[in-house]
């Protein structure tokens, strides 16, 4: 199997997945997780997809055992129930807004998943997905470009991510911390935390002076490090240090309950 066959795989069970947690979520009957929720948690296990296809396999594998954990998760925090207001026959607003969204239940067309004004309350929908064009053979032009940065499918390095000709069209990091500690400080602050690259022991992370620039959570070295008890939250090990993302969708957002406190 080719390193792009295995990309353009990956990516259909990418969106495969978002599809059944989305499904499976929304049939359980209670305030359901919004779907972009959903499309964070599968992108964790895939945010190098397209510069290192080599792994796919092992993130497959990873996906699957996440999908499992997190239905396990989803069953045993039973949500609270999103009750919209009943709506009059004219359809005049009850003064209810059970999504929290800032659209009144009786004027939204999605009531129990938050979205904007202008879409009627509905969330913004997921773009298409990228597929690009198959490459008889390797770095000839096919005269398509899924991602729209100006480089050729089969000349990108990442055609489903764009970024520039100088990146083999791969997007660049997102934190570029500065390239030479020759001279302290080097004036550069590449997570915005306040402390010069050169003196932040996580350049990428933002945190504290105190703490040399690092974040004060939870340090952790794999997931397992992180889980809190409380079966309404994802907990994640993120650049060696915790995460906790809430489950539930609650009036002002997602929140971490019903479940044991935190």
């Amino acid at each position: 199997m080719t390193t792009r066959t295995k990309a353009a795989l990956a990516l259909v069970v990418l969106l495969a997945a978002a599809v059944f947690l989305a499904v499976r979520v929304s049939a359980g009957g209670g305030r359901r997780p919004g779907l972009r929720a959903r499309l964070g948690f599968v992108e964790r296990h895939f945010a190098d997809l397209t510069t290192s296809s080599a792994t796919v396999e092992a993130r497959l594998q990873a996906l699957a055992i996440r999908v499992a954990d997190l239905e396990t998760r989803l069953a045993e925090c039973h949500c609270v129930a999103c009750t919209p207001c009943v709506c009059a026959a004219d359809g005049a607003a009850c003064g209810e807004d059970a999504d929290g969204d800032g659209v009144d239940d009786c004027l939204d067309r999605c009531p129990c998943e938050p979205g904007p004004s202008d879409r009627a309350g509905c969330p913004v929908p997921p773009p298409p997905p990228c597929i690009p064009c198959p490459c008889v053979f390797e770095g000839v032009p096919c005269g398509h470009d899924a991602d729209h940065d100006g480089i050729d499918d089969c000349t990108d390095a990442c055609p489903c991510d764009p970024g520039p000709p100088e990146n083999k069209g791969c997007p660049r990091p997102i934190c570029e911390p500065c390239t030479s500690c020759a001279t302290v400080p080097c004036g550069h602050d590449a997570d915005g935390d306040g402390v010069d690259d050169c003196a932040d022991a996580c350049p990428c992370r933002p945190g504290p002076d105190t703490n040399r620039g690092c974040p004060t959570g939870q340090a952790c070295r794999t997931d397992a490090d992180c889980d809190d008890g409380n079966g309404c939250s994802l907990d994640v090990c993120l650049g060696g240090f915790c995460e906790h993302k809430c489950l539930c969708l609650g009036p002002t957002g997602f929140d971490c309950r019903p479940g044991p406190a935190r």
